[in-house]
């Protein structure tokens, strides 16, 4: 570089390094049942399922936390699309990127006439996980999983928390 280029300064968001080049700080912590966090990871799943969602969350870049018994942060991912309508509709629309079979499905879209379609990309399995345990010793033990999905907003436990995994990730 010589004297008279401009140096752009970093970009803080451009630097979380957990995530391919380009990525953003994640903005949501979804919580999964292992398995299925490990489909997700093992790229059997590309397309997680919910009852409760919205569409403001697309293109969100997301933790992937596995609830009990594994009880940690395992991954990132993005969510590339979402799309709303039946568990048949979604069904005919992904298939088998549902990473499950058409009756485990019905059984858990039972009773839901619409659900929400969370299609995945950009997925980064982490090199080492990071337990429930150590990040509530890292920022206290308010940092709490969420029940289904939570935002990580500036200041909160979560947020706290990302230095931490980004470092464990080097």
């Amino acid at each position: 570089m010589t004297k008279t280029e401009k140096q752009t300064p970093p970009d803080p968001q451009q630097d979380f390094r957990i995530f391919a080049p380009g990525d953003f700080r994640p903005n949501l912590v979804l919580s999964l049942k292992p398995r299925w966090a490990q489909k997700i990871l093992n790229g059997t799943k590309r397309v997680e399922v919910w009852r409760r969602f919205s569409r403001t969350w697309a293109g969100s870049h997301v933790l992937l936390y596995a609830s009990t018994p594994v009880k940690a942060v395992v991954g990132s991912a993005r969510i590339r699309e979402i799309e709303h309508g039946s568990p048949e509709l979604l069904w005919t629309y992904y298939g088998n990127a549902l990473g499950c079979r058409p009756d485990e499905l019905e059984d858990y879209c039972h009773g839901c006439s619409k659900v929400w379609g969370l299609a995945l990309d950009r997925v980064h399995a982490f090199r080492r996980t990071v337990s429930l345990e150590e990040l509530q010793s890292f920022v206290g033990s308010d940092l709490r999983p969420p029940q289904a999905y939570a935002a990580v907003k500036t200041g909160s436990p979560w947020a706290t928390a990302l230095p931490l995994i980004e470092a464990l990730q080097q």
